[in-house]
């Protein structure tokens, strides 16, 4: 399996979409596959390895499951709950591929969407509730920066930073511990972060965002999932 064998993250490599919209015979099978995975997880909780593989699993599972036609994704949710994940994950892999060699033989250019393209995806997005974007398509007369030089003028804007983390006053893991008892920081996780709060977030966020490496969505792919109550995740 991937996750075993450190192969959990190859399907980042490929720059997938995830569905936006399901229906709720796929939305539940999905919930079932990302609960039954975190429960698993939980279980194996004093085996650091595999409890750790299971959560990147749970994190990768729109790559593996909603990357499909709208017909495949229940199919696919189903071939994973019944423990079937060697084959689809073979079948992802060999779809982003086919869809990495299709873009290398005819590369993205710097061109200007179609008015039927542009019409296409402001209706999309304007059904969604994301007027902002539905307006930015519509009257958005750039185009995409696909030169030679658009990788170095982006690392010239945004240069990246180091990435060692400066420990030296950060608190103990047994000073945060004690923070975390104590009745301010408790209230404020009530308050702030309570499972109502985080639902909540998720499901008045924006619509049709940009997903993560994972292929998540917050209102399309998380937000739902708070929302009948259920604190199991």
């Amino acid at each position: 399996m991937p996750e075993r064998d450190g192969r959990l993250f190859e399907l980042r490599t490929f720059t997938s979409p995830t569905t936006t919209v399901l229906n709720d015979i796929q939305r539940s099978l999905f919930k079932d596959c990302v609960k039954k995975t975190l429960t698993m997880a939980g279980r194996l909780e004093h085996e650091k390895r595999a409890c750790e593989a299971l959560r990147q699993l749970a994190r990768t599972l729109p790559l593996l499951l909603l990357t499909h036609s709208k017909m495949e994704i229940r199919a696919a949710c189903t071939k994973f709950l019944k423990g079937e994940r060697e084959s689809l994950w073979n079948k992802c892999m060999a779809k982003g591929h086919a869809r990495q060699d299709k873009l290398a033989a005819n590369p993205l250019s710097a061109s200007s969407r179609t008015s039927a393209q542009k019409d296409a995806m402001a209706q999309k997005q304007a059904r969604a509730g994301n007027l902002s974007k539905t307006n930015q398509t519509v009257c958005s007369v750039l185009k995409p920066a696909f030169g030679h030089d658009t990788l170095h003028k982006l690392h010239e804007k945004t240069p990246v930073g180091s990435v060692v983390f400066d420990k030296q006053f950060w608190p103990t893991t047994d000073a945060l511990d004690e923070m975390r008892r104590q009745d301010e920081w408790l209230n404020i996780q009530e308050h702030s972060f309570s499972i109502k709060k985080i639902g909540q977030y998720f499901r008045t966020c924006k619509p049709l965002s940009a997903h993560d490496a994972d292929g998540w969505r917050g209102r399309e792919h998380v937000g739902w999932l708070f929302a009948d109550g259920d604190s199991t995740l």
